[in-house]
């Protein structure tokens, strides 16, 4: 295949990937607690090109200079990693709701394991335990959180009083490093495996009646993905060019006689 054209296929690829991430965040700017995707990308470097020895060099002669060999180099897509930089924070007026006004990640159980979000637009199912809007459980210091009563109140720290009467505090957790934390089912996160996960007991400062927004900014968005899609039209038109100088090459040495 002709030098360069497999640089202009993976920086199309490259450039389709990308905007698969973009159109997905876009997708989900008004989900509450959704954190961006970020594309992450290499530089892959080719080997260099076998060189022939040649024929044998007279010993009268000097050898040549070195050949200097041009490599080229290709972007791969590798994946994508979390934006988890927090997001505006909305009143709703529902003292289910609660938002966290800094570090920290809420705990949920699920049928695969805990995990964690930053959604805290909660509900109470049938048997009076908070839930997510998936029904999964919101786990408190004492287990899943069962609230019996009308009177709802939720602290800055996270503690639950119902009616007067104190039920538990909301289990609130954070790791050494949060950029460890790994998306998993349902738009929720999970701890990679062996990571620390550790309490958060200080600094904590929980806003009943409030959720956190979208990480995602609309805008800023918008003009990566049509950023994107022109470098993705300029890809796609040099490889038809391409194409056609090449037809061109052969249609023409096939005149020849």
């Amino acid at each position: 295949m002709a030098n360069g054209l497999y640089t202009v296929v993976s920086g199309s690829l490259a450039q389709e990937r990308r905007l698969d991430v973009l159109a997905h965040n876009l997708a989900n700017v008004t989900t509450v607690g959704f954190k961006a995707d970020v594309p992450v990308f290499e530089v892959i470097v080719a080997p260099p090109p076998l060189i022939a020895s040649g024929f044998p060099i007279m010993g009268a002669l000097s050898a040549p200079p070195p050949m200097s060999v041009l490599q080229e180099s290709y972007v791969g897509f590798t994946g994508v990693k979390a934006d988890l930089s927090a997001g505006e924070l909305r009143s709703t007026g529902n003292p289910l709701d609660v938002a966290i006004n800094g570090k920290g990640w809420f705990s949920i159980e699920t049928p695969a394991g805990t995990r964690y979000t930053r959604n805290g637009s909660f509900s109470l199912n049938p048997e009076g335990q908070l839930v997510t809007q998936d029904g999964w459980p919101v786990s408190g210091n004492n287990g899943p959180i069962t609230l019996q009563g009308n009177a709802v109140k939720i602290d800055s720290r996270g503690f639950i009083v119902v009616d007067g009467q104190e039920v538990d505090q909301l289990k609130i957790i954070t790791l050494p490093a949060e950029n460890a934390f790994q998306k998993a089912e349902n738009a929720l996160f999970a701890a990679p495996p062996g990571a620390a996960v550790e309490e958060v007991a200080t600094d904590l400062d929980v806003k009943q009646g409030y959720v956190e927004l979208s990480n995602v900014n609309a805008i800023k968005g918008m003009t990566a993905l049509i950023d994107a899609m022109r470098a993705y039209e300029s890809y796609q038109k040099v490889l038809q060019t391409w194409n056609e100088t090449t037809a061109r090459a052969v249609n023409d040495v096939g005149r020849l006689r």
